[in-house]
């Protein structure tokens, strides 16, 4: 009798460790999966302050600047608007941006004129002050999730156009 009685409490314990380690792992994943989320925001946020710092920084005459920004493997494109690009007609005829999310955003009037462009089409606006940019519209490809920009300034503003593409 003393044999069964210890072999169901071994059975116990075995369900017992079980459990715990199957709750050790799904809090562990969850924990993981929370900071891979808050490093994904921190970046968002490094790259717009960073954008922002170099769109200041690059207003004097004359000076030309290339900048490499870390923006996330999940992106594919920079797009950039010049709001001046935008016709009579409230509509961005002459530029290369063929997202029909920024097109209708910038179109609709909003003050966004910098998206980051996911690979599934969606897009994440941002406000950066005061741009012109070649082609009065510009999409510039992320690699390894990285975009390259070129800035010129122009005194009051700084215009972007392409730089040389980085290499994966």
């Amino acid at each position: 009798m003393a044999s069964r009685r210890g072999q169901a409490e071994h059975v116990f314990l075995y369900i017992l460790t079980i459990v715990v380690i199957g709750l050790i792992v799904l809090f562990g994943y969850k924990a993981i999966a929370s900071l891979l989320e808050i490093g994904g925001t921190a970046q968002k946020v490094r790259f717009q302050k960073d954008f922002q710092n170099a769109v200041a920084q690059g207003r004097s005459y004359g000076r030309i600047t290339t900048h490499t920004f870390a923006v996330g493997e999940e992106y594919t494109k920079l797009c950039m608007i010049d709001e001046n690009a935008i016709d009579r007609a409230g509509s961005l005829a002459g530029s290369n941006v063929q997202n029909p999310l920024i097109v209708d955003s910038v179109e609709s009037g909003t003050p966004e004129n910098a998206f980051l462009v996911k690979e599934d089409g969606t897009i994440e606006p941002y406000t950066v002050e005061p741009l012109e940019v070649t082609y009065g519209g510009l999409c510039v490809p992320v690699v390894s999730g990285k975009a390259r920009i070129r800035f010129e300034g122009k005194g009051d503003r700084v215009q972007i156009s392409p730089a040389p593409e980085l290499s994966p």
